[in-house]
């Protein structure tokens, strides 16, 4: 990985580049056994708790990273994704992230909301009853 040869070479450590390299693969998939990992996993699942407008810009900055994957290719990933997430034990890893999320309604992609494409998902399936 590009952090654990590259850092060394600008005076980090081996360990903290490996640090480094360890906590971008985690952010990969949300999971970690290395509990000093857990408050930047946290940190970044927390868009979920974001307003619907910021998770919006969010969903457009994410397709943007990944624009050269065919639209039905990044669908079937964001999909996997969120399915990941919503499958396991509990979101926030940390005990901070979990009480300050606790009773709140977290937004998830709209892929999986499809009588609903774009934005404003939400606002629309809620409105419509469903």
């Amino acid at each position: 990985m590009l952090a654990s040869v590259e850092l060394p070479h600008l005076g980090a450590s081996a360990l903290d580049a490996g640090f480094v390299a360890a906590a971008i693969l985690a952010t990969a998939s949300h999971e970690s056994d290395d509990p000093a990992l857990w408050p930047l996993l946290d940190a970044d699942m927390s868009i979920l708790g974001a307003s619907g407008e910021k998770y919006g810009c969010y969903l457009c900055q994410i397709r943007d990273e990944y624009r050269r994957v065919p639209d039905v290719l990044y669908r079937m990933g964001r999909k996997r994704f969120v399915r990941g997430c919503l499958s396991r034990d509990r979101i926030f890893l940390t005990p901070d992230f979990t009480r300050h999320y606790a009773g709140r309604m977290l937004n998830i992609h709209p892929s999986l909301l499809p009588k609903y494409p774009g934005l404003h998902t939400h606002a629309r399936a809620i409105e419509a009853g469903d």
